[in-house]
């Protein structure tokens, strides 16, 4: 089955709950949520898979932001508000995507 699943997070906690639970293909993340932060959130996803694919987004899309979590290992940063051809160039560019694995 090649059928793609989509799952949503609350908080950050979440987030690396979901990812340790689901190993799923991209995620796409914000810098600002409740609990633990998305900068947070991508290093403690990296620590359980150093190849994840995570795309940060966020209306808070400050040079330092952007630097600071491409630094640290995501593939990208997407600014608020984004169209769908943004969105639609990470998942070109996400090789996992082909897999039947989830995307939160």
């Amino acid at each position: 089955d090649n059928s793609a699943s989509l799952l949503e997070a609350s908080s950050g906690t979440d987030v690396v709950d979901l990812y340790k639970k689901h190993n799923p293909s991209m995620v796409f993340l914000d810098i600002h949520m409740p609990g633990m932060d998305g900068k947070t959130v991508l290093k403690e996803i990296l620590q359980v898979d150093n190849n994840a694919y995570v795309v940060m987004v966020s209306a808070d899309s400050t040079k330092v932001n952007v630097e600071e979590t491409q630094y640290k290992g995501a593939k990208g940063f997407v600014a608020k508000p984004f169209s769908k051809d943004t969105i639609v160039r990470h998942f070109e560019r996400c090789m996992r995507i082909r897999s039947s694995k989830p995307i939160i």
